[in-house]
């Protein structure tokens, strides 16, 4: 009896499962020969967190869509996908979901099924550093060394602030801050560090500055985009330069003063900077001694020249220098060359327009006694005038050329110069 009820639900069970096996073993179709993927992303820029739609379009060769269910595999070179594997719907479309993955770079996806050719599509993850700006505060420091506040500025290929991209410094003295370690900008695109400089550190590197520089990555593998910028050394002595005053001297002989600058390697004066003149005519009032620039790195001295000098010069120029030690210990050295008038006159003269009146100042050289003749260049009347330094007033507005004519017992000399003015 028992025997007979089982052997009934033993054929139900043998029946259901006839029914239900082809169901579970069902293969997803396959894309005919012939078929075609066309792929697109959207959108095709995104942030380093953000997602683009991944859609696979799959057609048969005659046009018409693939059977629903079709399975179409997914890979990207960069990103995560989210399913890598989606099955078209009656229109023969699959998609999927791109995300970022904190990395920066040009993504590739690429479409696949059956025996149709891959397709492939591009997508840019992250923002790309274009450009930087690296900026130092101070932009100098003294011998003994100093703290220095450094910013950057990070913009991507559209001219946009740049968040959330690595930054790392480095420098050819002293200590960062940060150790070099890559440091995050802000929102504002700004990454900051601080450069400590010690009087050791300066030293040591024997230049007159410190060189910073800051690295931000533009894309996976690609080259560093780079800013640099110099922190200067103040008091360190690189140059020297010499005006004498005046810059001739008649054959009688004459004074002239003698200044020396000296100079930093960013163009402060260096107080203390030992200065000595040496001249080639003439004496000196220091003697060649050593003198010792003041606090704006100047320094002085009087050069007397006889007439007895000249002749025995027997040239008409010579040479007054001024020698400074560069912070190297190297000679620095400056040169004016004096000229010894000869006694003929160099006609010369500047001007002051004030509206339509015009203030003339005679600079000429030359052996006593000078005349002087103008000619406005305005045809007025009389055309001629022999003050040595006049003034003249225009009716109109216009660029006149102005004569100055000068005439010793030597010779004569013209100079001519285009004189603008205004109402």
């Amino acid at each position: 009896m028992i025997v007979e009820n089982v052997r009934p639900l033993l054929w139900l069970i043998l029946v259901g499962g006839l029914v239900v096996s082809p169901a579970c073993d069902k293969a997803s179709p396959v894309a005919p020969a012939g078929t075609t993927i066309t792929l697109s992303v959207n959108p095709t820029r995104i942030n380093i967190d953000g997602q683009a739609t991944v859609t696979a379009i799959v057609r048969r060769e005659n046009g018409s869509p693939v059977n629903p269910g079709t399975v179409v595999n997914f890979s990207t070179t960069l990103g995560e996908l989210n399913p890598d594997d989606a099955a078209t719907d009656d229109t023969g479309v699959a998609e999927t979901l791109l995300r970022g993955a904190g990395q920066i770079g040009n993504a590739t996806v690429t479409a696949s099924t059956g025996a149709a050719s891959p397709a492939t599509a591009d997508l840019q993850i992250g923002s790309l550093a274009s450009s930087m700006t690296l900026q130092a505060s101070p932009t100098t420091i003294g011998k003994s060394g100093g703290d220095v506040d450094l910013l950057s500025v990070v913009r991507d290929d559209a001219g946009q602030l740049l968040p959330n991209l690595a930054v790392n410094y480095s420098t050819t003295a002293g200590i960062l801050e940060s150790g070099g370690a890559p440091m995050l900008t802000n929102e504002l695109g700004e990454a900051r560090d601080k450069l400590s400089v010690t009087e050791i550190d300066i030293i040591a590197i024997d230049t007159g500055s410190v060189t910073v520089s800051a690295f931000a990555a533009t894309a996976e593998g690609s080259a560093l985009l780079e800013a640099t910028t110099d922190v200067g050394i103040r008091g360190l002595i690189t140059s020297i330069s010499l005006q004498v005053t005046p810059g001739s001297v008649a054959r009688t002989g004459g004074t002239l003063e003698l200044l020396a600058l000296v100079k930093d390697d960013v163009g402060f004066g260096v107080a203390g900077a030992p200065v000595n003149f040496n001249t080639d005519a003439g004496s000196l009032a220091s003697g060649g001694a050593v003198i010792s620039a003041n606090g704006g790195g100047q320094a002085r001295d009087t050069l007397t020249v006889t007439a007895a000098d000249i002749d025995a010069l027997g040239t008409r120029t010579f040479n007054v220098r001024a020698e400074s030690v560069d912070f190297s210990g190297a000679t620095l050295q400056t040169v004016f060359q004096v000229r010894v008038q000869t006694g003929a006159p160099i006609a010369d003269f500047s001007f002051s327009p004030t509206l339509l009146t015009v203030s003339f100042l005679n600079a000429s050289t030359g052996d006593p006694v000078l005349n002087y003749s103008w000619d406005f260049g305005d045809g007025s009347n009389p055309p001629y005038r022999f003050d040595k330094d006049p003034s003249h007033t225009y009716s109109v507005p216009d660029t006149y050329n102005v004569t100055l004519t000068v005439t010793n017992e030597i010779g004569t000399d013209s100079v001519q110069k285009p004189v603008t003015v205004s109402n």
